[in-house]
């Protein structure tokens, strides 16, 4: 095989764009936002182009925007999944569930080979009856309150997600819809990740040294979200489910048709955690992380990347990259009509990530998006805050801060 770091004589590899006022040691501490990192990664993307680096503390990240070099680093020959710090903050919680598992774990494989019947389009008719009761639960509480009172937003979406996710995929309900006190499994999986967020892995042992309160309510919530999984896991295994099977059904009774095994308990319980993380976190990822596989280069190349190294592929850059058109910044879905999306130049859209560890669930998600809009806007009208404006608070996902809407009842519309 050719190396992949052979190019022409007349390229050869240059070292990485990267911000201004670099400092030794510190690296771009001046010009990086550590609040909002990636919205200010997006920034500097426009004036370093479609690869630059980042340095703080003496760790580098690459960062990859533009679409000719997102297409390189999605070559599955040369390029894989990498798990990435902020994944790699999941483990402790998740460890080798679907989305934190590591290349060649072998659980990642099996789950996934046993896995991906149940989230097929035909699959979804058997959440659906759940997906749409969870809803009109969310739609009889707005209609409750009916222009009466300001709807956070961003946590009444991760309510439902949650509950939808744990009803359809595991025929169980943590009650979160009902109980406007808090539920204390949900309000565990939300500390969970709030502390897997602000966990700092630069610093060896900084968190058992200088934030010992919150490392040992981490240690408890971690029991406490283990034990009331594996209670759940007990039950079914107890009281096995009807003729519809959900998500758990397939993992304690399914086999990987490569290795002819089955998923161990353990496995089952990172599973089931994944899966209610994703639901606690639905909307969208600032980005996703590749791996190179063997020495290769980016750019015709002009940037060269060793064994192992990887990047960040910043999503909310390339999806307002100027390939999508003039309007690239301007909320606009139809461009994504059939003959609008035809006279797009080569563009990069992969919300769900890419490649076979791109997510699972995408037609799940979907498939909630749709039956959530469709029974809002049959039946409400909605109206936004006036002094609203845009904040976009960044964790392991992407959220507007503060977004809150006044919920009017429809005249005549009856609940779906």
């Amino acid at each position: 095989m050719t190396d992949a770091l052979s190019v022409s004589p007349s390229i050869r590899p240059r070292a990485l764009p990267h911000p201004p006022r670099r400092v030794p040691w510190l690296g771009d501490v001046l010009t990086t936002d550590f609040a909002k990192p990636c919205q200010r990664l997006v920034q500097q993307a426009r004036e370093l182009g479609p690869v630059f680096e980042q340095k703080l503390f003496g760790y580098p990240a690459v960062i990859v925007t533009g679409p000719r070099a997102i297409d390189e680093v999605n070559n599955e020959e040369l390029w894989e999944k990498h798990i990435g710090h902020s994944l790699m903050k999941l483990r402790p919680l998740a460890g080798d569930g679907l989305f934190t598992a590591f290349n060649r774990e072998p659980n990642w494989a099996k789950a996934h080979n046993i896995l991906l019947g149940a989230f097929t389009k035909t699959a979804m008719a058997d959440y659906h009856a759940a997906i749409t009761g969870t809803v009109r639960e969310l739609t009889d509480v707005w209609s409750a309150g009916s222009g009466q009172s300001w709807i956070d937003i961003p946590a009444d979406s991760n309510t439902l997600t949650f509950e939808i996710m744990s009803r359809a995929g595991f025929s169980h309900s943590f009650g979160a819809m009902s109980d406007p006190n808090g539920n204390p499994f949900v309000e565990t999986m939300v500390r969970e990740l709030t502390y897997a967020n602000r966990r700092t892995d630069v610093l060896p042992w900084f968190e058992r040294i200088f934030r010992k309160a919150e490392y040992r309510r981490h240690l408890a919530d971690l029991t406490h979200a283990q034990d009331a999984v594996d209670g759940l896991i007990e039950d079914r295994k107890a009281q096995p489910g009807g003729d519809t099977r959900d998500i758990l059904d397939r993992m304690l009774n399914d086999v990987d048709p490569d290795s002819g095994e089955s998923l161990d308990a353990t496995n089952i319980r990172n599973q089931i955690l994944t899966f209610l993380v994703a639901g606690s976190e639905p909307l969208p990822t600032p980005g996703y992380f590749r791996r190179a596989r063997q020495d290769t280069t980016l750019c015709d190349g002009r940037y060269s990347f060793k064994q192992k190294d990887w990047v960040l592929v910043l999503l909310q850059a390339a999806h307002r990259d100027p390939a999508w058109g003039p309007d690239a910044e301007e909320f606009n879905p139809d461009r994504f009509l059939p003959d609008n999306i035809r006279t797009l130049p080569p563009r990069t859209y992969k919300p769900f990530g890419t490649g076979p560890r791109a997510c699972i669930g995408r037609q799940f998600a979907y498939h909630e998006i749709a039956v959530t809009l469709a029974a809002i806007l049959h039946q409400f009208d909605l109206e936004p805050d006036p002094g609203y404006r845009l904040d976009v608070r960044e964790t392991l996902t992407l959220k507007p801060a503060g977004l809150r809407l006044r919920a009017h009842r429809r005249s005549g519309s009856a609940s779906t």
